[in-house]
């Protein structure tokens, strides 16, 4: 069931990363997508769970709405690279569970549901909704019920706009902290996959809308930071959070906005996603070869953990600016992938084939922990990453 593969050429034989394409492909391939499509999908009730154990059976908990999404992305993308398994099936599964489960009344997705899908917080979320987007764009690409998709998702975005955009810029999320950028990324990511595949100039709109609002208010113009949490006029938040910052964050972020400003010949952009990376490598220990979970604002050391999550996102962001960079340019951030990489496996070494770590300790070990469905995106587009360089 291994994903096929392309023959290298002679330069891509010389790269750094020669070999780990293939390495992660057939590991996606053999072990993770096999197991979690028979382990991880709720035959009986519907959807995902949200993790497994160390012998591959899964927790039974409550399931939140952006898990279901990422899940079923996760399979488009299995489409997306070759996967010879029943991908189609399983992202229909996902999305069928999304709204037997999930959508409300109001055609907006809740947050929480019981084991057995009933309602448990209906709040609707701004981050659950662009996962919701996002998995639609996902089906849409992988030409599972397209056109379908493609309107539902013009009626959704509108919905977002008129109910969470914010007058002073950005849109506001629910909860106790409105103003937030952890909840405009996915909605970014969706917006633009939505763009390259359904010509409404809205999803454009969407997508300059997002990455200006980033690059004015969400970055600190003088450190080039980006926040977790924001006042009412997108002002950093003085809630003891502004005191850290998070290194996966601005490498996530960083491939959005170079993403954005490509599409928009913007050489400023250019430069303030390319700022966004040696941000998130102030953050990766050296010593160690580990993206750690957070990091000073002073960039002295905060934390001691370093999770699976932003292991995937230094690489992927390196892989991005690799493509775009100049020859010298370019070989400095595939040196910084391999480096990535060879972080990254440490985690997917565990005895059952097909989990992971999702957080290492400071002595080296990791946590004893069910592997979360969470970083499963991640993973799946650490591959299609590797793939494109």
């Amino acid at each position: 069931m291994a994903l096929p593969q392309e023959q290298p050429s002679s330069d891509e034989a010389e790269s750094p990363l020669n070999g780990w394409c293939g390495k992660y492909a057939d590991w996606l391939a053999n072990s993770v997508l096999p197991l979690w499509w028979e382990a991880g999908a709720d035959r009986k009730g519907g959807g995902w769970y949200e993790r497994l154990g160390p012998d591959g059976k899964p927790k039974i908990e409550p399931r939140r709405a952006h898990i279901q999404a990422r899940q079923s992305c996760v399979f488009a993308i299995a489409g997306e690279l070759g996967w010879n398994g029943p991908w189609r099936e399983a992202v229909r599964h996902g999305l069928s569970f999304l709204d037997t489960a999930f959508l409300r009344p109001d055609g907006f997705y809740r947050r929480l549901v019981s084991p057995d899908g009933k309602p448990e917080v209906d709040e609707a979320t701004l981050y659950d909704q662009a996962f919701v987007l996002l998995a639609w764009a996902g089906a849409a690409k992988a030409g599972i019920l397209a056109a379908d998709m493609r309107v539902r998702a013009r009626i959704l975005r509108e919905k977002i706009e008129a109910a969470m955009r914010y007058e002073k810029g950005g849109f506001k999320e629910f909860g106790a902290y409105p103003f937030q950028s952890k909840s405009h990324a996915p909605l970014m990511d969706a917006a633009l996959a939505w763009r390259e595949i359904d010509d409404t100039p809205e999803w454009n709109r969407l997508a300059d809308d997002i990455g200006t609002h980033c690059i004015t208010r969400l970055i600190d113009p003088d450190t080039m930071m980006l926040y977790d949490y924001y006042d009412e006029n997108w002002k950093v938040l003085h809630d003891g959070s502004e005191s850290t910052i998070h290194p996966g964050r601005h490498f996530l972020w960083s491939q959005l906005i170079i993403h954005w400003a490509n599409l928009r010949n913007d050489e400023n952009a250019k430069a303030m996603a390319q700022r966004l990376f040696e941000v998130g490598a102030q953050g990766v220990s050296e010593e160690r070869n580990l993206t750690f979970d957070r990091y000073g604002a002073d960039f002295n050391k905060v934390c001691d953990t370093a999770r699976l999550w932003p292991q995937t996102e230094r690489l992927r962001a390196a892989l991005t600016f690799a493509k775009t960079a100049d020859e010298l340019f370019a070989m400095f951030y595939l040196e910084n992938a391999k480096s990535a990489a060879e972080s990254l496996w440490r985690y997917l070494e565990p005895a059952k084939p097909g989990l992971w770590h999702d957080r290492m300790l400071a002595d080296g070990g990791f946590a004893d922990e069910y592997a979360p469905a969470t970083a499963l995106h991640h993973l799946a587009r650490v591959v299609v990453s590797l793939r494109s360089v």
